[in-house]
């Protein structure tokens, strides 16, 4: 149980991170609100993987804090940060090739 605890925790943690890194990141060039260039991609591609650093530091430093198993807690968390991103950002695709196909047909 404790260990099935620190996953659903670091999962949890870990996708509300990247849902938040993604909105305020990601989502504007998604959405075309900012000019997707390889110029404009770098700054944003840097500041994701510093915030990648500091969410895993922060679950590195509140181990001791934290009752459950803290190797289960940040596997889970690194794991929902790399795949909740990408889910995000694919919902968000569908969304507007489904708006786009409906205004093609309309």
């Amino acid at each position: 149980m404790n260990y099935l605890i620190a996953a659903l925790a670091g999962l949890a943690f870990g996708a509300l991170c990247a849902w938040l890194k993604y909105i305020t990141i990601w989502r504007p060039f998604v959405l075309g609100k900012k000019e997707f260039s390889a110029k404009k991609i770098v700054v944003p591609q840097i500041i994701s993987m510093a915030l990648n650093v500091v969410i895993l530091l922060a679950v590195y430093f509140l181990r001791h804090i934290w009752p459950y198993s803290f190797e289960v807690t940040i596997i889970a968390t690194a794991v929902a940060l790399s795949i909740a991103g990408r889910l995000y950002q694919s919902y968000d695709y569908k969304k507007m090739t489904k708006a786009n196909n409906q205004q093609n047909i309309g």
